[in-house]
């Protein structure tokens, strides 16, 4: 499994992939790289299990689709810089 054998800084998932979810591999990462920074983003917000995964802290940014890849690099951006200025090396 990539989550496993790799070093990632940050993961994006779609809600609805393949046989699984979005969560789960937002799951996966956090066990594996729990300081990693990972973005769910869907067309069909459930919001009891969206609401859930953001307190959790499993998911660090949400977006409901359609969403422009502009803002999705833009998160991505600011949420590695707010880990590196707070001294949480991403995925280590």
């Amino acid at each position: 499994m990539i989550l496993r054998a790799r070093m990632f800084d940050a993961l994006v998932a779609d809600f609805h992939i393949g046989d699984g979810s979005g969560l789960d591999a937002l799951t996966l990462a956090s066990e594996y790289q729990p300081k990693a920074f990972r973005i769910l983003y869907t067309a069909t917000a459930d919001a009891p299990i969206i609401e859930e995964a953001k307190r959790s802290g499993l998911v660090q940014r949400f977006f409901q689709k359609p969403v422009a890849a502009e803002a999705i690099k833009a998160a991505l951006r600011e949420g590695l810089q707010d880990r590196k200025r707070l001294g949480r090396e991403p995925g280590l």
